[in-house]
């Protein structure tokens, strides 16, 4: 707690310190400049949306969307995992702040070791994004800091339902110059709950307590971008069962950007210390590090819009299970677009070479056609690409889990199509799309212990409605959505025993509905989502049963309240994983 506050607090009167000096005693921005950090696909035939984070009553239901699936193993203080369109985890990609997160580890990412409560946007790409440089057969997701606030900054503190308790602040400075925004937030909870199981028996969930901070910066100079994050958490792992082991977390993102000659550059460091106990039993540390560097070039030749984006990526993990284990790939990433009149088609390409696996051509192509002003149809057709992870391949054998070492990559195509229509202030979007899959790595619990297996073939039928209204009139601003996601992914090996089994943990449908209305000092958000059943076996004998979530938030002046689960609903995301019921959650928020 001390080392995060010290951290905090030199960072931001870093900020003011340094506003002035660094523009006025340095050259640097004779030669560097500074360009905004940022993730774009700069095709419309990919799926994209970019939305508000609305308040809510957990900062991991701020993004509530029928293409999105959350998959918690409690709550904030234990693992959630995000996954597009009812796939993997594994297939999704998480950044921060135009930051890709990789980890040789894991290829899933545990969400809540960022600082979510401070986003106030995110963007989600619902497509095969392998042939842009980012190995997410099925999408990327990336939370985003701005300065949405025309004041300084705000003090926050609230008390929620089972013991929890917490506050955050969040302090800014901006001149012609410099730009500037830190946060810092903490929250505690000894969040013991009971639960309904699937036999209709009440028990107590146990092990669930927490403590979770965080601190984020964002620096904006004349010649160059500065993010960084950390995030401590230290709490049970989320299991029912109170003998069960306890994990703390250390989590770090350095991220530094400028450009040079017209050339983005960019460069991060990511470090995830992971301690495991079982108390009485053993004790397990895993330290991860991940290094990116890059390079992005656009230019115009023969009325063709070109992109060079070279990457290479360098990866070490320390561990007591594991032991050590390293590796390194490179990128160079090819765009070629072309817009007449009102069609426009672009090619890209990622050629790969990834220590001892060789070299792997990734190619892709997408379409679109204005039909008239405000109707667009796309279309697109890509090969897609996962490695295995640390954890799939040097998972030592012990009496739960056992990795394997002669995993493939995951090799996959997916199409799609669909049609846009924009007429402000509505906006509709429908989309098909086919992913066919080899060599899928899995997780099951094969001979009475989990490992990861190749399944031969994976085959997924998706169709996706969006349908939302935005608009302001007068001082009342009101947002409205719906939307569908119809998943249809199945194993697809004539081979295998599970043949024409759909895949675990993938929900056949999933609807939400979400709005929210603004009136001077007044805001009102709620948020619905359905999701079915989902099968834990790979026999499809066994499933989680459908759930309903309504969330609601209120906020007038300076007081907020909020109740998550309004429907005080009994439900797991993940098997023998219980999630609370009604939440509750009232605070302050004062903005200076």
């Amino acid at each position: 707690m001390n080392f995060l506050s010290r951290l905090f607090l030199l960072t931001y009167f870093l900020f003011i310190i340094l506003n002035e000096k660094i523009y006025s005693q340095t050259n640097f921005s004779f030669f560097l400049t500074n360009t905004q950090p940022e993730f774009k696909v700069k095709t419309p035939a990919i799926q994209y949306e970019k939305q508000k984070s609305f308040e809510s009553v957990n900062p991991i239901s701020r993004i509530n969307s029928a293409f999105v699936q959350n998959r918690s193993y409690g709550t904030l203080g234990q693992v959630n995992t995000l996954s597009i369109d009812g796939g993997l985890s594994s297939h999704t990609k998480i950044g921060w702040n135009n930051t890709e997160i990789n980890l040789p580890q894991n290829n899933t990412f545990d969400i809540s070791l960022l600082p979510l409560e401070f986003a106030t946007e995110y963007e989600i790409y619902r497509d095969n994004l392998s042939p842009y440089g980012i190995n997410a057969q099925g999408g990327f997701i990336n939370f985003l800091t701005g300065f949405p606030l025309q004041k300084n900054g705000y003090l926050e503190f609230f008390k929620q339902s089972y013991s929890t308790y917490g506050g955050k602040i969040l302090l800014k400075t901006q001149d012609e110059n410099i730009k500037s925004i830190a946060g810092f937030s903490a929250i505690v909870s000894s969040n013991n709950f009971n639960y309904i199981d699937r036999y209709g028996f009440t028990n107590e969930a146990k092990n669930l307590d927490y403590t979770r901070y965080a601190i984020f910066s964002e620096l904006y100079f004349p010649f160059a971008s500065l993010s960084i994050s950390h995030t401590y958490k230290n709490g049970g792992t989320g299991i029912s069962y109170n003998t069960s082991g306890r994990q703390k977390d250390f989590f770090t993102i350095f991220s530094l950007s400028s450009s040079l000659l017209n050339t983005d550059l960019k460069a991060n460091y990511i470090n995830w210390q992971n301690t495991y106990t079982l108390t009485g039993y053993y004790e397990d540390t895993h330290i991860n590090h991940s290094v990116n560097l890059e390079a992005k070039k656009d230019f115009e030749l023969f009325t063709l819009s070109n992109n060079f984006n070279p990457k290479v990526k360098l990866y070490w993990l320390e561990s007591t299970k594991l032991s050590n284990h390293n590796s390194y790939e490179t990128h160079l990433v090819y765009t070629l677009s072309k817009k007449i009149e009102m069609f426009s088609i672009s090619y890209s390409s990622d050629l790969i070479y990834k220590d001892k696996l060789g070299f792997f051509y990734i190619p892709g192509l997408s379409g679109s056609f204005n039909i008239i002003e405000g109707i667009n149809i796309y279309g697109s057709v890509s090969r897609g690409l996962l490695f295995p992870s640390f954890n799939d391949l040097y998972w030592p054998e012990d009496n739960f889990a056992r990795g394997d070492t002669n995993l493939k990559p995951e090799d996959g195509l997916r199409w799609q199509s669909g049609l846009a229509a924009l007429f402000p202030p509505f906006y509709i979007n429908l989309s098909y799309s086919q992913s066919f899959i080899e060599n899928q790595i899995i997780w099951t619990p094969s001979s009475g212990k989990w490992q990861p297996e190749n399944i031969g073939k994976v085959f997924s039928q998706i169709v996706n409605t969006i349908a939302k209204v935005e608009d302001q009139i007068g001082k009342i601003y009101y947002f409205f959505e719906v939307a569908l996601s119809y998943n249809y992914s199945i194993n697809n090996d004539p081979d295998s025993k599970y043949y024409q089994k759909r895949i675990i943990y993938s929900p056949l449908y999933k609807w939400t509905l979400k709005g929210n209305l603004e009136y001077k000092f007044i805001s009102l958000n709620f948020s619905y989502r359905y999701i079915s059943e989902r099968f834990t076996t790979e026999e499809n004998t066994v499933w989680l049963s459908p759930y309903k979530i309504l969330d609601i938030y209120l906020k007038i002046f300076w007081f907020y309240f909020g109740v998550e689960n309004l429907l005080d609903e009994s439900y797991e995301e993940i098997e023998s994983y219980p999630q609370p019921g009604r939440i509750f959650k009232a605070g302050i928020k004062i903005e200076f």
